[in-house]
């Protein structure tokens, strides 16, 4: 138990500092990919018969690829999320021998916070990150065609 705890503590530093590195990156990435996408869908939808059709194809591979792509990669973060959960909950129905070690047990587990990909708490990847990605890639696609109006 003692070395669990040393563990799990020396994992969650390491995380917390690969995410101070890497987590402010989070944010502009998922705009990014949510804007080409976005685009792409905007071009082959609306432009289709005045480009060249091997752009059109390009511009869908784009599309198809950057939504597969980000959303393999939020359901990732996503279940490390729920699996973070589980651990920390399996922790409480765990019989750690004595009453002292549950209870210290009971205590270190209300002090850890389950692993997830983060940056603070201004984007968090959770089990519904990629519906919300997919719900605004969708909903995005016919706000712009429907601001942008109709062709003439």
């Amino acid at each position: 138990m003692d070395n669990l705890i040393i563990q799990y503590k020396s994992t969650q530093i390491i995380h917390e500092h690969f995410m101070k590195i890497l987590g402010f990156l989070l944010a502009p990435i998922h705009a990014v990919i949510t804007n080409l996408i976005l685009f792409c869908n905007y071009i082959v939808i609306r432009h289709r018969h005045e480009v060249h059709p091997s752009l059109v194809a390009m511009l869908m591979i784009w599309s198809i690829f950057g939504t597969v792509f980000w959303s393999i990669l939020l359901k990732i973060g996503g279940l490390a999320f729920l699996h973070g959960k589980k651990v920390l909950h399996s922790w409480m129905v765990h019989d750690w021998g004595t009453s002292f070690n549950n209870r210290l047990m009971m205590r270190f587990r209300l002090s850890c916070k389950p692993f997830m990909i983060n940056y603070g708490s201004t984007y968090v990847i959770t089990r519904v990150s990629v519906l919300k990605f997919l719900k605004g890639g969708t909903k995005g696609t016919f706000k712009i065609l429907l601001t942008l109006g109709s062709k003439k």
